[in-house]
């Protein structure tokens, strides 16, 4: 909405992308929305599947990124964090970790 700047009408139920940018491929006249219906849900289905079109086409024949591509050199110390076999091991055990002492037989 923001990028497009619709004309709303809130009595006629009308919304009117008249002043989309030149980039914008959605040249359309008024878009009418029934009365039952919320407008704003009818402006995201008209929309959505267009911009899913757009950004389908954008990556199309695209070659996938590696992570030392999309991540800056200074935080490739840190990818072993977010490795998947570093998610599913416990952290290191320290002297100041508290134990939780749970009562016996209860249950939450």
């Amino acid at each position: 909405l923001l990028e497009h700047n619709p004309k709303i009408n809130w009595q006629t139920y009308t919304l009117n992308l008249s002043r989309c940018p030149d980039t914008c491929q959605n040249q359309q006249g008024p878009i009418s929305v029934q009365e039952e219906e919320h407008p704003a849900i009818i402006a995201v289905r008209a929309h959505g599947n267009k911009s899913i079109e757009l950004a389908e086409k954008a990556v199309q024949g695209q070659k996938k990124k590696t992570l030392e591509e999309m991540v800056p050199r200074e935080y490739w110390k840190y990818q072993r964090i977010f490795e998947k076999k570093a998610s599913e091991c416990f952290p290191i055990k320290h002297p100041w970790d508290n134990a939780i002492e749970l009562k016996e037989g209860w249950k939450p």
